[in-house]
């Protein structure tokens, strides 16, 4: 159970503690933009679909230390995209 906090659920906490300082810094301004404002609102930006994946591939793989940091790299990307993508209609 641990083992899969640490992998799974950690990264994603970490990760999107540092995309709301992201947000509320103003960071990145370019990707800031709407994905589609009648479908999802204005504040469902690009910039979350870019930084959360790359934020929690690194995460995974910092706190992976005993596995491969390619596919702890590719775990935790793919894991931070498919949360963005459950996080649109939210």
């Amino acid at each position: 159970m641990l083992y899969h906090i640490n992998r799974l659920i950690l990264p994603l906490i970490i990760s999107n503690i540092i995309h709301m300082v992201v947000i509320k810094k103003g960071w990145l301004p370019s990707l800031a933009v709407p994905i589609s404002t009648p479908l999802f609102g204005a504040n469902k930006t690009w910039r979350g679909f870019i930084v959360l994946p790359i934020l929690n591939g690194f995460m995974t793989a910092m706190l992976s230390l005993g596995d491969p940091f390619a596919s702890s790299l590719l775990l935790g990307a793919a894991l931070g995209f498919v949360y963005m993508l459950f996080e649109l209609p939210n």
